[in-house]
């Protein structure tokens, strides 16, 4: 099978959080299965030292990625060469797979499905629930629903969500009923069972060795509840006062100097720790060494933290807003908590008290990461949505 995968931003460009590299280990899986897997996408969120050239075919994990210049804003790619490629090329492909809803590079991409008569599945990565979209640039996003995107969520050959949640929530919200595909987000587990390297993380963190830490990792973002978790972690530490947070990710748009106004507010400046984003064997080591994790989000279509710190055996804490939530519930693999301070504490609070249900939250998480979540069976649920839809397309 030939595909052509459209998303805004690609590998390396880590710094847009968990769907660049969710896509990433979803395409590589995809390759190994036997089928031809070719992304094009925009140079957006790549660093200059990161030296990717424009305009060819990079093999990354056998996986073919084309990066072209945009223009303007970041979230949106304007990018003329994109427009141009995707229209040459798209015709040559059994089935398109778009990830976005909001970008430049997703509009057009589904413009060149439908003139060509492609089959293609978008998948909204949480863009599309109502807070996310009342969140920032409303006005905008909903006129644009009604001119662009509706029209090609009407028209695509199937939706893909993450989880049940993100399921029920969009089509209640847009009120509609297309043909849904449920598929979580999957990881590697080979490359998890590999670190082992603490030498490493202490050398980069001296200030970590040793020390007992609650870990946030991922974009430092409003949605992300800092405002929660700051005061949930100054009540926590009132009897752990060697206990740290340790804050790992990039600033988006600004917002990390609103975090650190929270964290003086609260006099917990010597209680917290920036690591700045972190990605490959430092990113597992700051899993493995923390003592649980808590992920306080206002809106997540799935939760890719998450699943990641339970393949590393450690407990965590969530809130009910994060799609994987229910999931996690059902099979009593963690702690979900109401959306306010008090809620966040009581659930961090309860994995320091009950060290029988810290054990027992630790395994079932490793059980639900080996049943659900190894990326090899994500792939094999993934292009047997596609197989369906190339079926229904010849019927």
């Amino acid at each position: 099978m030939k595909i052509l995968h459209i998303i805004s931003s690609y590998y390396p460009a880590i710094k847009f959080g968990g769907p660049i590299n969710s896509v990433h280990e979803l395409n590589k899986a995809l390759v190994r299965k036997g089928h031809q897997v070719d992304v094009i996408t925009t140079n957006a969120g790549i660093d200059k030292l990161q030296n990717v050239m424009l305009n060819q075919w990079y093999d990354l994990s056998r996986v073919r990625v084309m990066y072209k210049s945009f223009w303007g804003y970041e979230h949106f790619n304007f990018s003329f060469p994109f427009m141009i490629s995707t229209f040459s090329i798209v015709k040559d492909y059994d089935i398109v797979h778009i990830t976005g809803v909001w970008n430049f590079p997703i509009l057009v991409g589904s413009i060149c499905a439908f003139i060509f008569n492609k089959p293609f599945i978008i998948s909204p990565r949480g863009s599309l629930y109502e807070e996310t979209v009342n969140l920032k640039n409303s006005r905008i996003k909903k006129i644009y629903l009604k001119l662009f995107g509706g029209f090609f969520l009407k028209k695509a050959a199937a939706i893909h969500y993450t989880t049940i949640d993100e399921c029920e929530k969009v089509e209640k919200f847009l009120n509609i009923n297309k043909n849904r595909v449920i598929i979580h987000n999957g990881i590697d587990l080979n490359v998890i069972a590999n670190m082992n390297n603490n030498k490493l993380f202490n050398d980069k963190f001296p200030k970590l060795k040793d020390k007992k830490y609650i870990l946030s990792l991922g974009r430092v973002t409003k949605k992300k509840g800092f405002d929660l978790l700051i005061p949930a972690i100054k009540k926590v530490i009132e009897n752990r006062n060697d206990l740290l947070l340790v804050i790992a990710g990039p600033d988006d748009e600004g917002y990390l100097s609103e975090v650190k106004n929270i964290i003086a507010e609260n006099n917990l400046e010597q209680n917290v720790v920036f690591t700045g984003l972190l990605d490959g064997e430092l990113k597992w080591l700051a899993y493995h060494n923390a003592e649980l994790f808590v992920l306080p989000s206002y809106s997540e279509n799935f939760g890719n933290t998450v699943v990641e710190a339970m393949a590393c055996g450690i407990p965590v804490v969530l809130t009910n807003k994060v799609g994987i939530s229910r999931e996690i519930k059902l099979n009593e693999a963690g702690v979900i908590v109401d959306l306010n301070v008090g809620s966040l504490v009581k659930g961090i609070e309860l994995i320091y008290e009950d060290k029988n249900l810290k054990r027992k939250m630790i395994e079932n998480g490793r059980i639900m990461i080996n049943k659900y979540f190894d990326i090899d069976y994500i792939a094999t649920q993934m292009l047997a949505s596609y197989d369906q839809i190339l079926k229904r397309k010849l019927n």
